[in-house]
């Protein structure tokens, strides 16, 4: 029986070209070209004529090439199926930021047109449109790219009723926390697929082709309708709410820990396995279409000894709510607790989440007075997510029982 190929396999494991340890060799194009494939053009030179472009063209071409090619062997065969049911191929719109996924050596950068000839068989499968929203390492994006991105993404799919879904290329440093503002600030059920690389196009086996080939395979999935913003990476395909990145250089590194993945984009089909019960997209209450700014809400980490002031600092900052990442089970430091309560009292809210991966914060361990203003539970989401959902949060209330409400439901 062959092994699973999705994570933890030996770079050289003979039964799966997405892991080739090997660098390129020209002289296999002989025997490709013999055997009736191809690689892909390359993209176009540099205006700077620099050298690193034409290295990368070469490294990427045999990479993409590998990556892809007993994929769409497999998925190829689906496209006349598609044609025949609607005469034409899905419409996906890819909309890029930036990261890995578009990187390469000597500070290269690729575009989404550049995604497109280096992955042909993507054009195989649907027709695909490109724009670029941004350029930037994904620990450089804003709030102010969130609700940017949010507003093209509900833009593209108010004006284009013939777009199946849409794709965002994104950092991985970051991408957990863009999808999941898009997770409720998207409003349509159809899908919105996150995709990022861990290695960029210059490594001996970059993954970003294969993320972005099973990104749009996912983004036309029938199965994918109504699932909320998802993220795929790795074959796996993860909920936006519940993926976090815990690993900083491996591939199999966004997981749902709590959760498990939705489904698998596998070489013959995309498998969904289960959906995520809490409201999102569509049933979302959160409209960003007339917000300019989030709210200021700063994340503080609490710890064994601390006197609670870090928070009294950030309120005096000017802090609309603060998220603070306590012990496992939600508990805070006697300082913290109390400071906590303090603020509350005062009309500032305090959402507490976990340091422990696993698990959630319950009311058994809530701080305060039942009935009275207190701090308020996080639940299972991480600190940065945890943060997100209250700034979209007082975008609608203050009333702290709303807001319980709110983390309670999403």
């Amino acid at each position: 029986m062959r092994p699973e190929r999705r994570s933890g396999l030996s770079p050289g494991h003979r039964g799966n070209p997405l892991r080739r340890s090997t660098p390129f060799d020209p002289s296999s194009l002989a025997h490709q070209r013999r055997g009736k494939l191809y690689l892909p053009e390359p993209p176009h030179r540099r205006p700077d004529g620099q050298e690193a472009f034409d290295d990368m063209h070469q490294t990427m071409s045999y990479g993409v090439f590998v990556i892809v090619a007993s994929m769409a062997m497999r998925t190829l065969a689906a496209a006349p199926a598609l044609l025949a049911q609607g005469g034409a191929l899905p419409k996906v719109v890819i909309v890029t930021t930036g990261g890995t996924i578009a990187g390469g050596p000597a500070g290269a950068r690729y575009t989404g047109e550049d995604f497109l000839r280096a992955v042909p068989q993507i054009g195989k499968i649907a027709q695909v449109s490109v724009e670029e929203f941004t350029r930037v390492g994904s620990s450089k994006i804003t709030p102010t790219h969130w609700l940017g991105l949010a507003k093209r993404i509900n833009q593209i799919f108010r004006e284009r009723p013939d777009v199946t879904g849409v794709l965002v290329t994104h950092g991985t440093d970051s991408l957990e926390e863009t999808a999941y503002f898009l997770n409720l600030t998207v409003r349509d059920r159809r899908p919105v697929v996150v995709v990022g690389a861990m290695r960029d196009w210059s490594k001996i086996a970059p993954d970003g082709p294969v993320n972005l080939y099973n990104g749009v395979r996912v983004a036309i999935s029938p199965d994918a309708v109504g699932k909320g913003a998802l993220v795929v990476l790795n074959d796996e395909i993860n909920s936006a709410r519940d993926v976090r990145k815990t690993d900083a250089l491996r591939l199999h590194t966004f997981r749902a820990l709590n959760q498990g993945m939705l489904g698998v984009a596998d070489e013959d089909r995309v498998i969904f396995y289960r959906q995520s019960l809490n409201r999102h997209t569509a049933d979302s209450e959160f409209d960003v279409s007339r917000i300019d700014s989030l709210p200021h809400v700063p994340m503080v980490a609490d710890y064994t000894g601390s006197d609670g002031q870090v928070l009294l600092n950030e309120a005096a900052r000017g802090a609309q709510g603060i998220v603070v990442m306590g012990f496992p089970s939600g508990l805070l430091s006697d300082g913290s607790s109390g400071t906590a309560v303090e603020l509350a009292s005062r009309g500032v809210p305090v959402v507490i989440t976990s340091r422990a991966p696993l698990g959630r914060v319950s009311d058994s361990y809530r701080v305060g007075q039942p009935g009275a203003p207190r701090p308020i539970a996080g639940r299972d989401l991480s600190l940065q997510k945890a943060r997100i959902l209250l700034m979209l949060a007082l975008t609608r209330t203050r009333d702290f029982q709303e807001i319980q409400r709110i983390f309670d439901t999403y």
